[in-house]
């Protein structure tokens, strides 16, 4: 890799880390900070193309995101559960209920620059439910107009099946969310808050666990 390839990518991943904590800053210390990282982003993305700062600046803040879906990942769990004295079991799928709505969701969320969908797929396992996993098969790509996703903006999903041991737990940097084991043979058996994901997980899992 040359040396102006590194530093495009180094600039990509400062625009991003810039653009989510801008996105999510609770207060103006912060917010001037991710400004900052911007701006210097901004002037390697300058110097490598002999453009000026501002002008770059213009293409960050211009609604770059908005140039093509954004790619998101979600990690299905499943696991059989003991359902009867005489021990029987049925299919359930891991969920954590999100902060925001309260909506009970497949973990997931959006990708991050230098990181594949899988790796994406085992950190946000990871951040959301404190599961540690490999993702070991993808299910399906979705298109969140398809499937009626409430998003200001157009979103690709890759679903992962993911492999793991562990057993789902508070994360220590999310102690407001909350995880459960739920039956996913069927949609009727969904909680009545669960958002679109557990509908395009429910489909895939039964398919997959049907083979």
């Amino acid at each position: 890799m040359s040396l102006a390839d590194s530093l495009y990518q180094i600039a990509d991943q400062l625009r991003s880390i810039a653009s989510n904590g801008l996105r999510f800053a609770e207060n103006g210390y912060d917010r001037e900070r991710y400004e900052q990282v911007l701006k210097e982003s901004a002037r390697i993305v300058a110097a490598l193309e002999g453009a000026s700062p501002e002008a770059v600046l213009a293409q960050y803040t211009g609604g770059l995101p908005h140039l093509s879906p954004i790619v998101c990942v979600e990690a299905v769990v499943v696991r059989d559960l003991v359902t009867s004295d005489l021990g029987a079991s049925d299919p359930a799928i891991l969920l954590i209920q999100r902060r925001d709505d309260r909506c009970w969701a497949i973990p997931g969320g959006v990708a991050e620059v230098g990181e594949t969908t899988a790796q994406a797929a085992e950190r946000e396992l990871w951040e959301e439910a404190g599961v540690r996993g490999r993702a070991s098969r993808l299910l399906g790509v979705f298109d969140s107009r398809l499937w009626h996703s409430r998003s200001r903006l157009q979103l690709c999903v890759a679903m992962f099946l993911v492999e793991t041991q562990d057993v789902p737990g508070l994360h220590a940097g999310n102690g407001e969310e909350r995880s459960r084991w739920q039956r996913c043979w069927t949609w009727a058996s969904l909680p009545r808050t669960a958002c679109p994901s557990c509908r395009r997980a429910t489909i895939c899992a039964c398919r997959w666990c049907s083979r």
